[in-house]
């Protein structure tokens, strides 16, 4: 049995924490699948004060309302997101309601009951959720479509136009391969050449049969375990369990082992969440969860490991698909959010260099964990190192041991600044972090270690994972992740700041993606090729 948290509602700090250690979440996102919380869903009652309208501003408003319909409800762009809908959908219910139906045509109800309800302009769908018109062409996309804009169709999903064929790694349409050439992810390969899936799931173009070696490119088709010719990259390697560029100078960490050391976890089957009566109101659901094999970097991300890639950055976003999972459909990198990322290596700088005496990037040990890293920095980091960032329930399977179950990683012991760095209470202060000194190089608190050997997953930093953050649907699920594009991430394990409660395998926080905190880092993972 995993143990309880304490009830009550949380206080936030200046950092945006509960003080449990939790990340403070607005109540405005609805994770139920309604655009609101079902209690706050506007409705058409005597709270909208219309009952009592005059004759005279009844009609100027159904004149304006008409108009509004005609021009689609003042859509003269096509929005992209459903928080838009909502926002539209939101301010115009009542007016819908009570004005399509007459001054006295509506009912303390949720949707409208006139004979105007449901009749819509040209290009427009009826939304009886919302009890508004809605363009057809975001209608399509709320309904998991593709739009054919010459077509004016809605098309299901996995069917594109003509010229164009549906790409599973980032679940849109891409153009066709021609004649000659065969698909390959987002490409198309030439003949003579080879598809390859690299170890984060990326799809691309090869002379070789295989796309793991670390032998560079003069060398691609190297056999594995095979001599380089250049002595500087060591052997031929699949790279399976063995993080990739942000690795080659060789940087140790505790008892000398690499840094960059990556851990095979085999797969298994194990309860994720917690039970009714335990933990945190998101942790509920406990569902059933398989996941196959896979490899999880024993440490955190470190300031050198992360130095790699800074000192590389030129704004080369990763390519659409790229770290992805090879079984989660939708789990590649989206070219939407090339924008999140920094225009040049100074901002990239800046941005992590955002606690001043908490930041680790500005004069701390190369063997510290890099922090104040955001979700899609996070990401373009782990698809650059060959990598990716681990699902949700990877990171949980670790951390609890697999079918084991732990409540920690190491077991069910109360936590103790022996066993993780939480509470500020590393550097002898409890509650007093005026700096990083709080935040231990990684693995130097090996008693506090995982199943199989992984290092911080309690305290330290919070970790991003894939993830979009919901509550669970409690339905078993095999190699599953929440792939949605929302702005809403899930992060593991606590921090340095954090409290006791939020050290348990199954916590969990959902954070905005653009967010950067001095107690949020990463870790990567990397499939089984």
């Amino acid at each position: 049995m995993r143990s309880s948290r304490p009830r009550g509602s949380a206080c936030l700090d200046n950092l945006g924490h509960g003080v449990d250690g939790r990340t403070g979440r607005g109540s405005s996102g609805d994770r139920s699948g309604h655009l609101w919380p079902p209690d706050r869903k506007p409705k058409c009652d005597r709270a909208s004060g219309r009952r009592g309208d005059s004759p005279r501003r009844l009609r100027v408003a159904r004149e304006l309302l008409a108009m509004e319909l005609v021009k689609g409800f003042g859509f003269k762009r096509k929005a992209r997101t459903v928080s838009t809908i909502a926002l539209v959908a939101m301010v115009l219910t009542a007016a819908a309601c009570n004005l399509l139906t007459g001054a006295d045509g509506y009912e303390e109800v949720d949707h409208c009951t006139g004979p105007m309800c449901g009749v819509c302009p040209a290009g427009q769908t009826w939304d009886s959720r919302q009890d508004v018109c809605i363009q057809d062409s975001l209608w399509c996309e709320m309904q998991g479509g593709q739009w054919d804009s010459e077509q004016q169709d809605c098309l299901p999903e996995g069917t594109c136009p003509a010229g164009q064929r549906w790409n599973v790694g980032t679940e849109s349409c891409v153009p066709a391969c021609s004649e000659g050439t065969s698909e390959c992810g987002t490409n198309c390969c030439p003949f003579g050449l080879h598809c390859v899936m690299e170890t984060s799931g990326y799809q691309r173009c090869s002379l070789c049969e295989r796309a793991e070696d670390i032998c560079g490119l003069e060398e691609a088709c190297c056999e594995e375990g095979s001599t380089c010719t250049n002595p500087e990259h060591g052997v031929c390697s699949s790279l399976y369990g063995v993080a990739g560029q942000s690795c080659t100078g060789g940087l140790t960490c505790v008892g000398g082992e690499s840094c960059c050391e990556s851990v095979v976890i085999p797969g298994g089957t194990f309860p994720m969440g917690s039970p009714d009566g335990e933990g945190f109101d998101d942790e509920r659901p406990e569902h059933t969860v398989t996941v196959s094999s896979y490899a999880l970097d024993k440490y955190e991300v470190t300031v050198g490991r992360f130095r790699t890639f800074v000192e590389s950055w030129d704004y080369q976003a990763p390519t659409p698909g790229a770290g992805a999972h090879p079984l989660i459909s939708g789990s590649g990198w989206r070219s939407a959010w090339n924008e999140q990322l920094p225009a040049s290596q100074a901002e990239l700088e800046e941005n992590i260099d955002c606690n001043g005496p908490w930041s680790t990037w500005s004069g701390w040990p190369d063997t510290s964990p890099i922090n104040c890293v955001n979700w899609y920095e996070a990401f373009a980091f782990c698809a650059w190192d060959g990598g990716r960032l681990p699902t949700e329930a990877e990171w949980e399977y670790a951390a609890a041991g697999g079918d084991e179950n732990r409540l920690y990683p190491w077991g069910g012991a109360s936590p103790t600044p022996s066993l993780a760095s939480y509470s500020c209470a590393y550097g002898g202060s409890p509650g007093d972090c005026q700096t990083a000194n709080d935040l231990p190089a990684v693995g130097s608190i090996p008693a506090g270690a995982g199943r199989w050997g992984h290092q911080d997953l309690a305290g330290s930093l919070w970790e991003w994972t894939f993830d979009a953050f919901d509550i669970y649907s409690g339905d078993p699920c095999n190699d599953c992740a929440n792939a949605q594009d929302v702005a809403v991430r899930v992060g593991r394990g606590g921090g340095f700041f954090s409290g006791v409660s939020v050290l348990r395998a199954a916590s969990r926080f959902g954070g905005t993606a653009g967010f950067r905190s001095g107690d949020y880092g990463l870790r990567c993972a990397r499939s089984a090729p």
